[in-house]
């Protein structure tokens, strides 16, 4: 065999290895879009964990298996299962102005046990803007963790514009995943 062909072999094994991952990790998510005097300022999110994940954190972090979570269990969970999340935009994907923006910083964190499932809420604020668009979503690029939405709107808290349209739909100007798999976003308008 020679060496372009061995090359070429071993690239393409690497390839099909890499197309077979998945995801370990499922996150049902909901998104709040938050206003203040007719300007998005922020976006507030729930997340729950399937219930393999939700065990591991619970058990790893907490030392329970069930709620409610006192104050000291959801600091180590923040510490520990949650603040590494910067080092993935907290998996929060958002554009204004046609910019991509980085999620630095969560605020408001909290963690909860409901039947079982681990939930997260946390709010990341949102830069400002006089654009009257944006684009919203929450997805783990390196597709470790599969994101759904567990109910299909985003909602809208605060002072909002009087119409508020987001159109839940793939992305594929923002593909991951060796470009293969489009994301839903949330394409909002005011």
């Amino acid at each position: 065999m020679g060496m372009r062909t061995l090359c070429c072999f071993l690239l393409l094994i690497g390839v099909a290895g890499a197309l077979h991952a998945h995801p370990h990790i499922f996150i049902d998510a909901e998104l709040e879009l938050v206003f203040s005097q007719g300007s998005p300022v922020a976006v507030r999110t729930h997340w729950k964990f399937d219930r393999f994940f939700s065990n591991s954190i619970l058990l790893d972090f907490a030392g329970t298996m069930q709620g409610p979570l006192n104050a000291q269990q959801i600091e180590s969970i923040r510490t520990g299962a949650f603040e590494n999340l910067v080092n993935y935009n907290f998996f929060m994907q958002i554009w204004v102005d046609g910019q991509h923006v980085t999620v630095d910083h969560a605020r408001n964190f909290s963690a909860d046990v409901e039947d079982g499932q681990m939930i997260y809420s946390f709010e990341v604020d949102l830069p400002q803007s006089n654009s009257s668009s944006m684009i919203v979503g929450v997805y783990d690029d390196s597709y470790y963790c599969a994101v759904g939405y567990a109910d299909e709107q985003l909602a809208v808290q605060g002072d909002a514009p009087a119409v508020v349209h987001a159109d839940l739909r793939e992305d594929s100007d923002h593909a991951y995943y060796f470009n293969t798999i489009s994301p839903l976003v949330f394409f909002v308008e005011w």
